[in-house]
């Protein structure tokens, strides 16, 4: 009788953990800022830029925010 008392409390237990609980933290969005001397829509800065958003997939996926300036 007493392990079945000790056993219902520990499954109430995580079951209200579970319910009420995350069990995910949520993923941080990394906010990336670029500085040009130029305009950043000049043609020599497209692979610059298309090879920074290819490392930054690569490590972040769609986690990150790139802006440019």
């Amino acid at each position: 009788m007493q392990k079945f008392l000790i056993l219902s409390i520990i499954v109430s237990v995580l079951l209200i953990n579970s319910v009420s609980g995350n069990w995910q933290e949520p993923k941080e969005t990394k906010t990336i800022l670029i500085l040009f001397g130029l305009s950043p829509t000049q043609p020599a800065y497209r692979p610059i830029l298309d090879g920074i958003r290819q490392k930054l997939t690569e490590q972040f996926g769609d986690g990150y925010s790139l802006h440019t300036e």
